[in-house]
């Protein structure tokens, strides 16, 4: 009897690269600098007003869109136009993995399209992944919004059941588990000494272990 094969659905930040090679951290600092900028808020302000929006929104973007009257575009222009060349390198070990794992590989993320082609080049796994499903994607209504879950299985034409959302945030993959979805959870608060191989590939290697 053929088995049916896995679909992967990737994030992106703190997923693919490591969670403390600086990248996250400085288009953080460039999200904070927006709503300050633009909302004339102290960073105290500013942090309070993004967990707000991300415990009724999801992400800070849609909130700011909702509440703060954003242009979704410039915003997503300032915070992730930057060189990447100090925070990334050829990341040839990851690309050897992804290539072995059975299935269709996807990126789900919440980031543009132009930044995630940006950081797939850089580590050297562009031309890997299927498909690339940024925010734009969505309308901007990302993870881990119930909506997007359900576009992406009918746009890959995927049974919950045989597929997997690796990802760095728990309240993502809780809300894929609702749909029936497997996940790995990329847990950004351990220390990262090998982080594929200590992490990402025992984890995922383990799972196919355990479902293969």
């Amino acid at each position: 009897m053929k088995q049916e094969q896995i679909n992967w659905f990737f994030d992106l930040d703190k997923t693919l690269y490591p969670s403390n090679n600086g990248l996250y951290q400085e288009g953080n600092r460039r999200i904070n600098e927006f709503f300050k900028t633009n909302l004339n808020k102290t960073l105290k302000e500013v942090n309070k007003l993004r967990l707000y929006f991300m415990h009724k929104y999801g992400t800070s973007l849609l909130g700011s869109i909702k509440e703060c009257n954003f242009d979704a575009k410039e915003f997503l222009d300032y915070v992730h136009i930057f060189p990447k060349e100090p925070f990334l390198k050829k990341e040839p070990a990851l690309r050897y993995f992804l290539n072995t794992l059975p299935g269709k590989k996807y990126i789900f993320s919440n980031a543009p399209k132009s930044y995630i082609n940006e950081i797939l080049y850089h580590l050297g796994i562009d031309g890997i992944f299927s498909q690339i499903y940024g925010i734009e994607s969505f309308k901007y209504i990302g993870k881990p919004n119930k909506s997007s879950y359900a576009q992406i299985l009918r746009w890959t034409n995927s049974l919950p059941s045989k597929s997997v959302l690796i990802d760095d945030m728990k309240i993502n993959c809780l809300s894929a588990e609702k749909f029936g979805l497997n996940s790995i959870w990329i847990d950004e608060n351990l220390t990262y000494n090998s982080y594929y191989e200590d992490i990402l590939f025992t984890t995922i290697t383990s799972f196919l272990e355990n479902q293969l």
